[in-house]
């Protein structure tokens, strides 16, 4: 599976299991950090650590393990890295503050 299948699998699993705003953000010519991020909401703390357990399980079915995990205790900001897909799970009032969605998608394609 390629990265691009990767990340439209991630954001459909947290569609399907009720993430809140789900962006898929083609970083492949803007960082050398992944190839892109999914960035999903969630409610409650609790929803933000159930989306991420379900998303683990789920792509851990097709062998597919996260390299990195953070945030799983706060569970305000949860960030899983699966190489050249990093998926962020923000409970609202975070998602705002950091507004990650427009500011990756401000900075202009590598020449």
């Amino acid at each position: 599976m390629n990265g691009s299948e990767l990340a439209e699998l991630i954001k459909k699993t947290l569609e399907d299991y009720k993430g809140q705003a789900v962006e898929l953000i083609d970083l492949q010519n803007r960082s050398s950090l992944c190839d892109y991020f999914v960035i999903a909401s969630a409610n409650s703390e609790q929803q933000a650590q159930g989306l991420a357990g379900l998303l683990e399980e789920e792509l851990a079915k097709i062998k597919i393990f996260p390299r990195v995990k953070e945030g799983l205790e706060s569970r305000r900001w949860i960030l899983l890295d699966y190489d050249t897909v990093i998926v962020h799970i923000f409970h609202k009032e975070e998602r705002d503050f950091y507004n990650l969605d427009k500011l990756w998608q401000a900075i202009p394609p590598k020449k």
